[in-house]
């Protein structure tokens, strides 16, 4: 599977980019920055009017 002389370095790349994604997720928007979503908050975007266009 890794006869390119490529591939090491790709995988290498692509391991440190998913740890680095995995790290934002979980440091930087975590629960306590995501709005709650319930079915009040459901029922509120989904009847909002549409808003006026000019």
């Amino acid at each position: 599977m890794m006869d390119h002389p490529l591939a090491r370095a790709i995988t290498l790349t692509l391991a440190v980019k998913l740890c680095v994604v995995v790290a934002m997720r979980l440091f930087l928007f975590d629960g306590a920055h995501r709005p709650v979503i319930d079915a009040s908050a459901m029922d509120a975007r989904l009847t909002a009017p549409a808003p006026h266009r000019f």
